[in-house]
């Protein structure tokens, strides 16, 4: 059986589920059903948030399955955030000189700015 598409080959917007038919019984539901939330994920997004559960979240070990350098592996989890539609408000994000000005001038720490650099906050 094919993998459920998330989105419209056409234009690309999200698809809605308007029938779902029980093989077994005939029983036939209709209506607009929203699919999956993971349903959008391009297969590749889909592994690599597998590996991310089943890593229980440790980016470093990603890191190291799939030979990739941390910042690859954190876009790309970062990516799968944007295409969940869960990201960030990236106008609230400092740039890289801004945090490294900060760290200059003595108004963050070492640590704050790893964190800031990394995105998680």
């Amino acid at each position: 059986m094919q993998a459920l598409p998330g989105t419209c080959p056409s234009c690309g917007s999200r698809l809605m589920i308007i029938r779902l038919d029980c093989r077994n019984c005939g029983t036939v539901l209709e209506g607009e059903f929203t699919p999956p939330e993971f349903s959008v994920l391009a297969p590749e997004q889909l592994d690599l948030l597998r590996l991310f559960l089943l890593t229980e979240g440790n980016t470093r070990k990603v890191q190291a399955v799939l030979g990739l350098s941390y910042p690859t592996v954190k876009k790309r989890l970062r990516e799968l955030l944007v295409t969940l539609g869960y990201e960030r408000d990236q106008s609230a994000a400092l740039s890289r000189r801004e945090v490294l000005e900060r760290l200059g001038r003595g108004e963050i720490t070492v640590e704050e700015a790893e964190r800031l650099l990394l995105g998680e906050e």
